[in-house]
């Protein structure tokens, strides 16, 4: 059975007893709240959640190592702000870090929706080298929906660099990013097939 998790900012944490109908899934799931002054959405991405399983970020701007470099690690999740408005619920990568990096072959099953990812910036000593600075698409076909990838920066692909995948980017805004190099490879979105 899919479950919901449901990240909660600059709250005491507090378990939430809570039933809810999604419409696409339309079956009631149990719904538990994590939360903390300073949350880390990747202890539910990472940790709890599972195949089929819904990460809901409440808005707000999320900052610090757990709330950057987020990485499925395979799992068919979708991760999702709570009001689907991407200026309201920012990852703030800091200057330092991505917002996503896909590697592990996850599928269409898995997505991110509603989140404005800024200030992303990585270098050949990062987790999958200097390639997208918001997002990271290696070997793998997410959907990347609703999402506003600002004021990113490296060398290939500053909002974005697809490599060896089949992405959807679905009404998605690419504002501000710059390729750093002297060679300057995609400020927006890069895209390689070999």
């Amino acid at each position: 059975a899919a479950r919901a998790f449901v990240v909660l900012a600059e709250q005491a944490p507090q378990p939430l007893d809570l039933r809810l109908r999604l419409p696409a899934l339309q079956r009631p799931l149990a719904v538990h709240a994590f939360a903390a002054s300073r949350i880390e959405i990747d202890v539910e991405v990472r940790g709890a959640a599972a195949a089929g399983d819904e990460v809901v970020v409440a808005d707000g701007v999320y900052t610090g190592t757990g709330s950057k470099n987020l990485d499925f690690g395979g799992k068919l999740i979708t991760v999702r702000s709570a009001s689907g408005d991407p200026a309201a619920c920012i990852i703030d990568c800091e200057g330092s870090g991505r917002g996503f990096y896909f590697h592990s072959g996850e599928t269409a099953e898995a997505m991110v929706q509603g989140f404005t990812i800024r200030n992303g910036y990585v270098t050949s000593s990062s987790p999958g080298s200097y390639y997208g600075g918001g997002v990271y698409v290696n070997g793998a076909s997410p959907i990347i929906r609703q999402c506003t990838l600002n004021s990113n920066q490296t060398a290939y692909g500053a909002g974005a660099y697809i490599q060896d995948g089949a992405p959807q980017i679905v009404n998605c805004a690419f504002i501000g990013n710059a390729a750093t190099t002297e060679l300057k490879y995609g400020g927006g979105m890069f895209i390689s097939t070999g």
